[in-house]
């Protein structure tokens, strides 16, 4: 009896695992900029599509792959807090930058399989979220030139 238990316990508990195999979940990461230059990985990527809803930004991308697992990131720049800049200086503090800019981050580890792979990836933007009101934003891929990405706002 205990036996069956055990068992319908693991099979109904790996039913709220997604079985989709290209779907990656994560957060955005807010990071100094020593951090996001070690952290950010230029593995070739598209970026087919991308949307907002809710606190979640989607992504569908497509790159070369294989048999290797590969990872994906979303980097930010942490901003530098107000209460700093107040401690330290007697005027008011600079205007705060007019958008984020994120990087998507790819690491293939080193594999340089050809197949063309897609995958959806969401990532959740709530830690970006430390002023009322909308945030717009810039997705940066490794292949994009200073000043190109999409262009996007966070309500």
């Amino acid at each position: 009896m205990k036996k069956a238990l055990l068992l319908i316990a693991l099979v109904v508990g790996t039913a709220a695992i997604s079985r989709e195999p290209n779907t990656w979940r994560g957060s955005v990461e807010l990071v100094d900029p020593a951090a996001l230059q070690r952290l950010l990985h230029q593995d070739s990527l598209q970026v087919e599509h991308a949307f907002l809803r809710g606190n979640d930004l989607h992504l569908r991308i497509s790159y070369n792959g294989g048999t290797q697992p590969h990872e994906f990131r979303l980097l930010a720049r942490r901003e530098p807090a107000i209460i700093i800049w107040r401690d330290r200086h007697p005027g008011p503090p600079p205007p705060p930058r007019q958008r984020h800019t994120l990087y998507l981050s790819h690491n293939a580890n080193g594999e340089r399989a050809r197949t063309p792979m897609e995958a959806e990836l969401v990532f959740d933007l709530r830690p970006l979220r430390y002023q009322p009101g909308p945030i717009p934003l810039r997705l940066s891929s490794p292949q994009a030139r200073d000043g190109e990405g999409l262009d996007l706002i966070f309500k």
